[in-house]
């Protein structure tokens, strides 16, 4: 299966919530990341943490999803 290209970010249909928030900030900071690769997407919300905080929450599957992410590679990024 291929990756769906969603309005600014490539994502993979596959193993992974949706994910509102990235693809809002994708679109208001108007780049692409490759969500397939866990290390640029945990990058991407460790560097725009407080605009998330702002414009998009993350919340519900999205959080949870982030969450399991920082822990897998060490990051301190935790969203409550």
């Amino acid at each position: 299966m291929g990756q769906q290209h969603v309005r600014g970010c490539s994502l993979p249909t596959r193993h992974r919530p949706a994910l509102p928030s990235l693809e809002a900030m994708c679109r208001r900071l108007n780049q692409r990341i490759n969500a397939a690769h866990e290390p640029t997407l945990l990058a991407f919300y460790e560097r725009h943490q407080l605009l998330l905080a702002r414009l998009a929450p993350v919340t519900g599957a999205e959080r949870r999803y982030i969450n399991q992410l920082a822990r897998r590679h060490g990051s301190s990024l935790y969203f409550d």
